[in-house]
């Protein structure tokens, strides 16, 4: 589901870019403007939860990618342990691809340290977006 720009005027009144988060979210209620109250719940229940479920997709995206490092190194060094026999290339590019493993696993995790951090924060951030949209924010009972 993807946001869109609000109106122009906004958008030039302001200077900046307001997007409206609420919009697929309306657009699914079957229901003209204004809002009930219980439509209103639902759109900002839905919006919350669809922001929600793409933050915990984000994070899990990481970790998969982190898992999938993990398992490449430990892959990569059993089949080199293996090996008796070793040319310094070889050698090498054994160190290279662990040394490069090792930097990409300890970027993933400060990236999901960093997600886990921040994700309530956006979200508190998100809750307060969708409260500043007029055509709801009567409806809505906090």
């Amino acid at each position: 589901v993807q946001p869109y720009v609000q109106n122009e005027k906004d958008h030039a009144r302001n200077g900046d870019d307001v997007v409206d988060y609420l919009a697929p979210y309306l657009m699914q209620v079957d229901s003209k403007m204004p809002l009930s109250k219980e439509e209103a719940k639902l759109v900002r229940d839905a919006c919350l939860r669809g922001y929600k479920e793409r933050l915990i997709e984000r994070g899990n995206i990481m970790q998969a990618r982190l898992d999938m490092a993990r398992r490449e190194l430990l892959a990569f060094q059993e089949t080199h342990q293996a090996k008796r026999g070793r040319t310094l290339q070889e050698k090498e590019a054994y160190e290279n691809f662990c040394s490069d493993q090792t930097f990409k696993m300890k970027v993933l995790e400060r990236r999901i340290i960093l997600h886990e951090q921040n994700a309530i924060a956006k979200f508190k951030v998100r809750c307060a977006g969708v409260h500043k949209f007029r055509r709801i924010f009567a409806y809505v009972v906090i």
